[in-house]
């Protein structure tokens, strides 16, 4: 059942871009024809073959997801009760022939789906009022006949073409119809463009649809047949696919007989859910990890841990830790139980794997198990590994304020301590969690900032000078740049190259400036390397773009400099001529290893093609 419901929001939700007019203003009384009587009494019949494929960017922002929907069934519709302005149309799955979802690569069964009916409230302009359901109806059921409705009730327009807002499950699309014929037996409608596009995780910004559908209407009015073929795409500002999606859906009359069964009446019907955006009736987030998880219990967690020494020796390793940790974060009470594990283990691979699980998971809970696990001697036993588990804390997504405040207290009692080694281990951490919290407490992030600054004060020679510049490049403190300008200009390779990289994650235009105007005088492949790396994902002018070109030209580079350099160019988004000039300089240049010249023929061709 849990699997059904992944359908709901993925399969269906996502998957079904169709809908009807939702919320659309009044229509002119013209549009009240004959194409809406219904006849009391009888029960029209559709064969109906509808067919969904897409790929869409996950909810996660880690890749995208694909997923499809091909149903066939018999379906039908029975006039109802309805009132002045209203009538009642009883949708009904009356016999289903193929069923064919798949989710996250899970094959969905149709449990229910057969049998499963909706009353559609339709108002006199042909458009959804309303669909309602019995409350013992499941959520896929729900979620289908609400989306299916939305295709075989479209709005009517009067003599002249009719230009309006559909609010579709997918979004909000304008669209056009016209009658294609004096009769008006014939419907054809357009869609042109979305306004808004609900099914895209992101924000889209090129959005491309191209849908034509056709309603035939018999000559005592009911409908007949629907034609419908559509395709969507939509990209976010730097181009990146967002939704990838064909539509089709096909409906033709194939009896008609006596209604057998009494006219369903709203009251019996007491869910009701509007046109637009289908109703959210499950956590997708906790479906998705349900799916990810796929069964995978804590005592095989455990087991698959204490199974070996070395994670490279587990079977299916990635599976396992994608598992693992979704089940981890479904299950934050589970992670306390791996603290007494963590000694258990053979191994300090091992360990590392456990303390990546739960990284992974980032919740409270697992930074709580986290901070035990960094305070237990076996993890401290060698100085090496544990300065690369304690690191691991400034992975975690949203450090908690405990967390943080944790790091900060032990950064204390190790410069008590005189300990330089262990404060440098804290600083790094603190500087990781220092730029995870700055959007979400200011106040703490500040508190960070002035320690890692507090430590560069103190630092006693060169290298302390050195890795306390190090730290504060993880934190993007504004304050960096006031702090490491005189050392941009130091005499010492290594120190100028760690105050660049202090200023990595500081994108002030004061930053910006400032690496800008080293890079003119930057000499050493040490500096080079780490001011390119400093500048890269900036919005540069391309005034700005200038200095790196005229490095290029002059060859300037440093030998040892090229793949950072590279990695920056490779950033640009058009063929400036700054940037043309650059890769043109990197190509003429005998200098530059040829692996790089072809990069830098690469991307040329790229940008000016």
């Amino acid at each position: 059942m849990k699997r059904i419901l992944v359908t709901v929001c993925l399969a269906v939700a996502v998957l079904v871009a169709a809908g009807v007019l939702w919320g659309a203003g009044a229509e002119s009384s013209a549009v009240a024809s004959r194409v809406q009587r219904w006849q009391p009494g009888v029960t029209r019949v559709y064969a109906l073959d509808w067919q969904q494929q897409q790929t869409s960017a996950m909810p996660t922002g880690e890749g995208m997801l694909a997923g499809g929907l091909a149903l066939e069934a018999d379906v039908s519709l029975t006039p109802g009760d309805g009132d002045a302005t209203r009538t009642g149309v009883l949708l009904k799955v009356e016999r289903l022939w193929r069923f064919d979802s798949e989710v996250l690569g899970q094959k969905l069964p149709a449990e229910g789906l057969e049998g499963a009916e909706a009353l559609v409230m339709v108002e006199e302009n042909g458009s959804i009022e309303s669909v309602r359901f019995a409350e013992s109806d499941g959520a896929l059921n729900r979620y289908l006949l609400q989306a299916l409705a939305a295709e075989l009730f479209p709005r009517l327009p009067g003599d002249a073409p009719l230009s309006y807002t559909e609010r579709l499950p997918a979004g909000d699309v304008e669209s056009v119809a016209h009658w294609a014929d004096d009769a008006r037996s014939t419907l054809a409608r357009t869609r042109t463009h979305f306004t808004q596009l609900r099914l895209a995780i992101g924000a889209p910004k090129d959005i491309r649809v191209e849908s034509h559908a056709t309603f035939r209407f018999s000559g005592e009015g009911p409908l007949e047949s629907v034609d419908l073929r559509e395709n969507v795409e939509a990209g976010d500002a730097a181009g990146k696919p967002l939704l990838r999606m064909t539509h089709s859906l096909t409906l033709r009359s194939k009896e008609t007989r006596k209604a057998s069964v009494v006219a369903a009446r709203p009251t019996d019907k007491p869910v009701v859910r509007t046109p637009g955006p289908l109703a959210q009736e499950i956590d997708v987030k906790r479906a998705l990890l349900e799916s990810r998880a796929g069964g995978i219990t804590f005592e095989d967690v455990l087991q698959t841990l204490e199974s070996t020494d070395d994670p490279k020796k587990l079977a299916n390793r990635a599976q396992f830790v994608w598992q693992a940790a979704g089940y981890l974060e479904l299950h934050p009470e589970k992670c306390r139980e791996l603290v007494p594990a963590f000694a258990r283990l053979s191994s300090d691979p091992m360990r590392a794997q456990l303390v990546d699980l739960l990284v992974s998971a980032g919740h409270a809970e697992a930074q709580a198990a986290l901070r035990a696990i960094m305070s237990q001697d076996v993890a401290k036993q060698d100085p090496r590994v544990f300065e690369e588990l304690y690191q691991r804390l400034g992975l975690v997504a949203q450090p908690t304020r405990e967390a943080v405040q944790f790091v900060l207290d032990e950064h204390a009692a190790a410069l008590a301590a005189k300990d330089g080694a262990q404060r440098r281990v804290r600083a790094f951490t603190l500087g990781s969690m220092a730029n995870r919290m700055r959007g979400k407490d200011s106040a703490l992030a500040t508190l960070a900032g002035d320690v890692l600054l507090d430590d560069l004060q103190l630092a006693i020679d060169a290298r302390d000078q050195e890795l306390a510049l190090r730290a504060l490049g993880n934190a993007g403190d504004p304050r960096t740049t006031d702090a490491v300008r005189d050392v941009l200009a130091s005499n010492d390779d290594s120190l100028r190259a760690a105050a660049a990289i202090a200023l990595r994650r500081v994108t002030t235009p004061e930053a910006t400036a400032l690496l800008l105007e080293r890079l003119g005088h930057e000499s050493s492949a040490e500096g080079q390397a780490a001011l390119f790396d400093a500048l890269r994902h900036r919005a540069l002018t391309d005034e700005q773009q200038l200095g790196l070109r005229d490095l290029l030209v002059e060859r300037r580079l440093a030998p040892g400099a090229e793949r950072t350099l590279m990695a920056l160019l490779n950033d640009a988004k058009t063929a400036s001529p700054a940037v043309v000039q650059s890769l043109q300089a990197v190509l003429m240049n005998p200098s530059v290893p040829a692996a790089y010249r072809v990069q830098a023929r690469a991307l040329l061709n790229r940008l000016t093609l």
